[in-house]
């Protein structure tokens, strides 16, 4: 009975109740121990305060997830074993233990205690008593009925919490899907990459990083030559290739096409440059194979850094300029904007002209 793990769940606030329920009766067995010390002779005040403090001490050490049968029986014994020897005010132990009892084990298990507290409470209560006047028998039908109520209240509170829980669980697996879904709108499918949404998020909310555009030299070549299967198995060796080749704290995107976008966040332009050759010669020298063939891959990649002095826009055009400056040189190369050969103010003229070219070789 009561096992853990039965009442899957269970919140950390029925927990907390069944603590507060256990430490109650503990208050109430030292409070009979004061008035066994003031209402009854020595011999048998000895034998009230080793049961009251035997129970108080189990009580205190018992872990609160816990509510199995051989706990829930030898509380019961002790409260049987106080009653026995009359230990005064020790009745109320009996609803404070089925209370908590009925709240732990719910509906199915609950007549179960009810069934085996009662006929102890009253074993215990006639042993003590064997004569019972009017007066004791109200007491004592009194005491039956206020058993019984207390575990039918219990047994509507923990209805109660059980469809909370439900309606908690059901707002969380719904928020779980919802979390799920986002997480899939924000991820490139072949690539494993955040997408070109992701990189519209999150690029904006981050203040200083520096950003690499890179796009595959000659890819259009890659699919006519091989097919638009090996076009795919590049761009999915790639997403894997750029993964392995960044920070913890860096972000790879697919921005579209065959081109990617890495935001590596509190990065100045030096160690952009770095990480951009490093990924360069990564990809130049990466085995990529169709057909037990080996194709040959390699990048460009424009560099550039967003800080307080822009925003990611302007950052975006900015390595994008970069990347064409990369490509109008050959190709396979790394540039930053504003670097020894790449102007900083380009004419508008010209940078039509450039951009027009560029998406023609591609």
């Amino acid at each position: 009975m009561g096992k853990k793990g039965d009442m899957p769940g269970w919140d950390e606030n029925t927990v907390q109740l069944r603590r507060v329920l256990r430490l109650s009766g503990v208050v109430f067995a030292l409070f009979a121990a004061g008035c066994s010390l003031l209402l009854t002779d020595g011999e048998v005040r000895l034998g009230q305060l080793v049961l009251l403090g035997a129970y108080s001490v189990y009580n205190i050490l018992l872990r609160d997830q816990e509510l199995v049968l051989p706990e829930y029986s030898v509380n019961l014994a002790l409260c049987a074993a106080m009653t026995v020897t009359g230990v005064a005010y020790s009745a109320i132990l009996y609803p404070l233990l089925l209370l908590r009892g009925v709240l732990r084990v719910g509906r199915q298990r609950a007549l179960r205690l009810i069934l085996l507290t009662v006929p102890v409470y009253l074993a215990a209560v006639l042993f003590y008593r064997p004569q019972l006047d009017l007066a004791a028998v109200q007491e004592l039908s009194f005491m039956v009925l206020s058993l019984l109520l207390i575990a039918w209240m219990a047994l509507q509170l923990h209805q109660i919490w059980q469809n909370q829980i439900g309606q908690e669980n059901r707002v969380t697996e719904l928020l779980n899907m919802n979390n799920h879904h986002y997480r899939l709108s924000l991820t490139d499918e072949l690539t494993g990459l955040y997408n070109y949404r992701a990189y519209q998020e999150m690029a904006a909310s981050i203040t200083d990083y520096t950003l690499l555009l890179i796009d595959i030299d000659h890819f259009k070549k890659i699919n006519d030559t091989y097919g638009h299967l090996c076009g795919d198995r590049v761009l999915s060796e790639m997403g894997d290739l750029l993964r392995l080749g960044l920070r913890e704290e860096d972000l790879a995107f697919r921005y579209g096409g065959e081109e990617f976008a890495i935001v590596l966040p509190d990065a100045d332009l030096e160690l952009g440059m770095k990480i951009a050759e490093r990924l360069r010669k990564r990809i130049a020298s990466g085995d990529f194979f169709w057909d037990n063939a080996r194709i040959s891959v390699a990048v460009s990649i424009g560099v550039a850094v967003k800080d307080e002095t822009n925003d990611s826009q302007i950052a975006f055009w900015q390595a994008d300029r970069a990347l064409y400056s990369a490509k109008r040189q050959g190709r396979n190369k790394v540039q930053a904007f504003g670097g020894n050969r790449e102007p900083a103010e380009a004419g508008i003229a010209e940078e039509a002209v450039l951009e027009k070219k560029a998406v023609g070789e591609k």
